[in-house]
């Protein structure tokens, strides 16, 4: 066990420190975050706090890295999108490939300690208790309160990329007409993680872990494309031609860009899992909401 000590009025969120902890490797950069250690060599140290001085006993917990998800094939085929009722188009998708779940917050802590995913870009369980990562018993749960480029950067770190929206709702409803992604039958909590009449989550107020409701997977195999977090898609939204300001779409980095995110949330009513629905925000947004799934 080693403690550090540091004289500080209050108790902030987070500290940064560079430090050398005795008996291991010199050099090394850590944050202390959300009770957590987080090394740059994938070790992790458990932090109690006092008021007065911030005493941060350190203890390894050793906690392993998690690889990806596994990838599912999507065939080749015809997407059929519906702005409207009556307004409707087909467009034609080559083969690729989707994580069949999403990522959770115990794989994304995996890029967060190799240094390749930043800690800015995501807000953690001592921020929001909606947040997963960093919270007990949610490490297999998808993480959230993830920006865009969380997501992007993490879908780089394993050598995939974000799906593009029409490659998002393929996968969610293949070459039929679906509304869903399990089909047209309304959800219910035996289908997918909403907000509905218990409430957030179902009744939990949280997510779920990742693939807990096999009836609501899509006729390729993809789990959790309705409800659990809202996903990311590469896809730049278009502002309207009458903006008032007349703004155009921004550049690929700048952070006021907006981008789609689809398939609903824990927090979000249910009709909002529609394959059809489109939502969208600006790509620093770190809202509750707010996760992932990569493709290649």
């Amino acid at each position: 066990m080693v403690a550090l000590t540091m004289w500080t009025g209050f108790l902030p969120l987070w500290v940064n420190l560079l430090c050398v902890l005795p008996g291991l490797p010199p050099g090394l950069s850590w944050q202390i975050e959300a009770g957590l250690l987080l090394g740059s060599r994938g070790v992790q140290y458990e932090i109690s706090q006092t008021m007065g001085p911030l005493i941060v006993e350190a203890n390894i917990l050793g906690l392993p890295d998690v690889g990806p998800t596994e990838v599912l094939p999507i065939p080749p085929g015809t997407l059929r999108v519906c702005k409207e009722e009556d307004a409707c188009e087909e467009i034609e998708m080559q083969t690729f490939l989707m994580e069949h779940t999403e990522v959770t917050a115990a794989q994304f802590a995996t890029c967060l300690r190799a240094g390749k995913c930043q800690r800015k870009d995501v807000l953690l369980y001592s921020e929001s208790d909606f947040c997963n990562l960093g919270a007990t018993g949610r490490r297999n749960h998808p993480i959230n309160c993830a920006s865009f480029f969380a997501a992007r950067d993490y879908c780089t770190f394993i050598g995939r990329r974000l799906p593009t929206l029409h490659e998002w709702q393929y996968a969610a409803r293949g070459e039929d007409r679906r509304k869903f992604p399990w089909g047209d039958t309304e959800p219910d909590c035996s289908i997918a993680n909403a907000h509905g009449d218990e409430g957030r989550g179902c009744g939990t107020n949280t997510t779920w872990a990742v693939g807990s409701r096999g009836a609501g997977k899509s006729s390729f195999g993809m789990m959790d494309m309705g409800g659990n977090v809202m996903e990311w898609t590469s896809t730049i939204f278009e502002l309207p031609d009458d903006d008032p300001q007349g703004e155009t779409v921004p550049v690929e980095d700048n952070p006021r860009t907006k981008r789609n995110h689809m398939g609903g949330s824990f927090a979000d009513a249910p009709h909002v899992q529609a394959i059809d629905f489109l939502c969208f925000d600006s790509m620093k947004a770190k809202n509750i909401s707010l996760g992932f799934r990569c493709a290649d």
